[in-house]
């Protein structure tokens, strides 16, 4: 069953359409938005951590500053270790501050030697195993009352002291250890973390938004000429074979296919007029000898046996079935040509023999005189029976179209290391606007005055074999006369200059 060409075209959409679909534009937009998301939480995190390390630093001198002033207040002489620290002067180790700081300073049996109002009866946890020498240990703990802090614990030497009458201080082997643990509210510095926090994530949520929508608009406006290309293919017409995408803009990565898509819908579209062309050709060629055989058939039947006019009958349609198969063999050959389907083998040929071979064949016959501007060995490397049908093809329209007793010169020369063929012939009804439809497929310029036998094809099968064989054909009208120019072919040997011969016409067709 033949479904008609938009059936079938709804068939393959709908068969595409049960794929999955896949949007190029989305999984750009997609893959470059999580990108961008990405690279934004990385930074951010980034900057968080920095800022945070930064501010946690400086929270910390802080803490360390107020443990290395209390150690400065703890001194040692004769009588023992004392120290200066008092909650009447620093009233910031008091429960009634605002933000209290709690101190505990251990003698090395683990009694307290100062322990501040603030602790209450809590304390703060030290590390005995700490030395002088070694690094202060700072931590994150919880603070009475279940408060966040941080404590700063490290040991530390009582510094020397004389005293007022000048007796020596203790040597230092004899000085005890002491143990200090210092601790603070890290309220505010969580509360500003948790602001910093915020303000980064809202910052990184605006930028990746307005990165987003920038990105959107970017590839949206990027992939406009594919869009754009794929609606222009959507709504391609099978039944406009002119149709051919154009985009406003280009870009490289899509000229190569937009180029062979158009070239590919211009090879469609010839193709199909080749075939539309050769139906019409074969029905309006075939419409008067089959109007003929009608005729005869219709007189024939009249006839009676033993009728001589049977005779011509049967002579008259041996005629037209002769003259419709030459001319389906022509159609046919124009056809192979333009589909480049012919196999044309190139060999080395004698151009003057085969002129005069062509020439010499019976029926060629002409108003005037042949004149051969041709060396007897110029050779060519061509197709041999292709070549044959142009030379034939052009001496039969000179003869044909020549006025009675002109003369037809048929030559031949040597340019840019190529062969060119010439056939001229006076003409009186051609004019110079002609020649651009000299070449076109059954025209005639008086079809009254062209015999039967021609149909307006050999021209036109001159273009389409010389291009096949990668020659040029061209027509000039100069002074009256028609030249008809076949260039392009390669020489097959060395030539003389030729030798202008005069031959009287035999027979034509």
């Amino acid at each position: 069953m033949v479904f008609p060409h938009q059936s079938e075209t709804g068939v393959g959409r709908a068969i595409l359409s049960n794929k999955k679909s896949y949007s190029i534009e989305r999984s750009v937009r997609r893959q470059v938005i999580l990108a961008i998301a990405a690279v934004t939480t990385i930074v951010f995190g980034l900057l968080y951590f920095l800022a945070a390390r930064h501010l946690q630093t400086q929270f910390d001198a802080v803490l360390l500053a107020r443990a290395a002033g209390i150690v400065s207040l703890v001194d040692q002489d004769q009588d023992g270790v004392d120290s200066d620290f008092s909650e009447d002067i620093l009233t910031e180790y008091s429960p009634q501050a605002d933000e209290p700081l709690y101190l505990h300073i251990r003698n090395p049996d683990g009694t307290d030697f100062i322990k501040s109002t603030s602790l209450g009866d809590g304390h703060l946890e030290q590390t005995t195993r700490l030395s002088p020498e070694d690094a202060p240990d700072i931590r994150n703990i919880v603070l009475p009352g279940g408060r966040a802090g941080r404590q700063i614990a490290m040991a530390f030497l009582p510094r020397l002291d004389e005293d007022e009458d000048g007796s020596a201080a203790p040597a230092a082997e004899g000085r005890p250890v002491l143990g200090l643990a210092l601790a603070r509210s890290r309220q505010d510095l969580d509360r500003i973390l948790l602001l910093l926090a915020l303000i980064l994530t809202g910052s990184g949520l605006l930028l990746t938004a307005g990165l987003a929508i920038g990105i959107h608009r970017i590839v949206r406006d990027g992939l406009a000429p594919l869009r754009d290309g794929s609606r222009q293919i959507e709504n391609l017409d099978p039944s406009d074979l002119s149709a051919r995408v154009t985009l406003a803009r280009t870009p490289d990565e899509m000229e190569p296919i937009v180029s062979e898509l158009n070239l590919m819908l211009a090879r469609v579209e010839q193709a199909f007029q080749r075939e539309s062309r050769f139906s019409s050709d074969v029905a309006h060629e075939l419409r008067t000898p089959l109007a003929e055989l009608k005729s005869a058939a219709e007189v024939a039947r009249t006839l009676k046996a033993g009728d001589p006019a049977v005779g011509q009958f049967f002579s008259d349609v041996q005629d037209i079935a002769e003259q419709m198969n030459h001319m389906v063999d022509v159609l046919t050959t124009l056809s192979h040509c333009e589909n480049g389907t012919l196999d044309l083998p190139l060999e080395p040929l004698n151009l003057a023999g085969l002129v005069r071979q062509i020439v010499g064949e019976p029926g060629q016959q002409a108003a005037g005189s042949v004149k051969l501007a041709l060396s007897d060995d110029i050779g060519v490397f061509s197709h041999g029976e292709s070549l044959r049908i142009i030379l034939r093809n052009l001496l039969s329209n000179a003869m044909q179209y020549s006025p009675p007793g002109s003369t037809i010169v048929c030559g031949a020369e040597t340019a840019a290391r190529t062969i060119r063929i010439s056939v001229a012939n006076s003409v009186t009804d051609l004019e110079a606007s002609d020649l651009d439809r000299l070449f076109e497929r059954f025209w005639q310029r008086d079809p009254s005055r062209t015999a039967a036998a021609h149909s307006g094809l050999g021209l036109p099968l001159v273009k389409a074999l010389g291009e096949a064989l990668g020659l040029r054909v061209d027509a000039v009208l100069r002074n009256g006369r028609l030249t008809i120019t076949l260039s392009g072919l390669k020489p097959a040997d060395g030539g003389r200059q030729p030798v202008v011969q005069e031959q009287s016409a035999v027979a034509a067709e």
